[in-house]
């Protein structure tokens, strides 16, 4: 099929908004407490539980691990079981 000169300018405009929102994505590694509660962020900036990571994980698992070191390293603990439940790769796209 034929696209039309419409469809393949929607195409490339679409593209282009996906590369700009990949840059202007901010992703970090969000652990939860093991009590359960909410971290109460106001920003990624000053919140323990998170840690911000350079770029999309996906493709580079190595982030998390060094995600979960400056996590361990700033609460003091050998394990980030000790003071979380879980952790999640979270993501908020800043425009």
């Amino acid at each position: 099929m034929i696209k039309s000169r419409y469809q393949l300018q929607k195409e490339r405009s679409q593209a282009r908004f996906a590369l700009e929102k990949e840059k202007d994505t901010i992703y970090y590694l969000d652990f939860i407490p093991k009590d359960g509660q909410a971290t109460g962020r106001s920003t990624l900036l000053d919140d323990p539980w998170c840690v911000r990571l350079i770029c999309n994980p996906k493709d580079k698992p190595q982030l998390i691990e060094e995600a979960v070191a400056i996590f361990e390293k700033r609460h003091n603990v050998e394990s980030w079981r000790e003071v979380a439940s879980c952790y999640k790769v979270n993501s908020f796209w800043f425009p």
